[in-house]
């Protein structure tokens, strides 16, 4: 089986990927998350590990976007802390920086740091860790880039600093499938329901949970692309032990939202181990 992460090599979804199944599995780059999910759906790949969540930078949304979209399911997810460092091709002093080149969610991830220490260098943002490092790499100005120590070691540059992301650094990866979700007991479950936008009617649902004392650890909305005058709401709940209740609660979701996907149950790893260890 081929398994897919964003790319190029070098990126935290790759280190990620390693952690999660082992170095020894065949992982093919993909520039792109949309890709990702456009060749899972074509049978070209059978899994991939995308980023999902980050807890300075919040939500990837296009992550969420193709979720909804394609017909995948979850088959486990993975919590790992993300050390950020600041790179270039020598180990330029902080004011000697012309140019820094960064991706959006890594940005958010090192504000602090980037305020404090860049607060007029011009900053270009780009698809990902590695796709930074290959731009500052062929760069004429002095450039850093921010990535993580493979990245570094991968594309030869110098890290100028190490650690520089905010406190509490954490990225949550979903490994994807093109196989059919599984309702199982496991530790959480996951899903996007669509309904009409009108008072009360999230407040209904949510009270279908509360009645099955079924926890939600996180909701987020966003306009449905099914519809003008409707939401969606991606979910993810805690089922530990509680499979039946899950299961009555699909039915009558089914029944009160205007769409159900539910992408699977399964369990949580955090840096390879399971989070019960």
């Amino acid at each position: 089986m081929v398994y897919a992460v964003l790319g190029p090599s070098g990126t935290f979804s790759e280190e990620a990927a390693n952690s999660y199944w082992s170095s020894d599995v065949k992982l093919e780059v993909v520039e792109s998350i949309q890709k990702i999910f456009t060749r899972l759906i074509n049978n070209e790949i059978s899994d991939a590990l995308i980023p999902l969540e980050n807890s300075q930078a919040g939500t990837i949304e296009t992550s969420i976007v193709c979720l909804q979209k394609y017909p995948v399911s979850i088959q486990g997810d993975l919590y790992m802390p993300i050390k950020q460092h600041l790179m270039g091709l020598e180990k330029y002093d902080l004011d000697e920086i012309e140019l820094l080149v960064t991706q959006s969610a890594v940005y958010a991830q090192c504000d602090d740091y980037i305020n404090k220490n860049f607060p007029h260098v011009r900053t270009e943002v780009t698809t990902s860790t590695a796709k930074a490092v290959q731009i500052v790499k062929s760069e004429s100005r002095k450039a850093a880039a921010i990535a993580n120590e493979k990245a570094a070691n991968l594309y030869g540059l110098q890290i100028i600093e190490k650690n520089i992301q905010n406190d509490n650094n954490i990225t949550r990866f979903i490994h994807v499938s093109n196989q059919k979700p599984k309702l199982i007991d496991a530790d959480k479950a996951s899903m996007i329901f669509s309904l009409a936008d009108y008072p009360g009617s999230l407040s209904k649902v949510l009270q279908i949970f509360a009645e099955y004392n079924l926890n939600l650890t996180k909701i987020e909305s966003r306009p449905s692309p099914l519809c003008m005058d409707s939401f969606s709401f991606y979910i993810d709940i805690d089922i530990k032990d509680k499979l039946a209740e899950l299961n009555d609660v699909i039915v009558k979701l089914e029944k009160c939202c205007q769409s159900v996907k539910f992408f699977g149950a399964y369990n949580s790893t955090v840096n390879g181990n399971s989070k019960d260890n």
